[in-house]
């Protein structure tokens, strides 16, 4: 599965189904919405953060160990996940 693939597909059914409410009788009004429907912005990009309520585990320094993720996490994340 391509998560950005996927992604772009969810946004573009979003964007069909805020479509779908629109009723616009002004030309200028519906060419400016039109504009912000297919800009950036007027859709969030997704967020992606931390449940502290899930189990802890191994460090991100055990699971590269172990080969399990990329060494670009650990700068990512920065050493407090250490």
């Amino acid at each position: 599965m391509d998560a950005f693939k996927t992604h772009d597909q969810v946004i573009s059914n979003y964007r069909d189904y805020l479509n779908s409410f629109l009723n616009i009788a002004d030309d200028r009004i519906k060419e400016e919405v039109g504009k912000a429907f297919e800009g950036d912005g007027f859709i969030p990009d997704p967020l992606i953060q931390f449940n502290p309520s899930f189990q802890k585990g191994d460090s991100l320094q055990d699971l590269y160990n172990q080969r399990l993720i990329n060494k670009h996490l650990i700068k990512t994340f920065g050493e407090n996940f250490l």
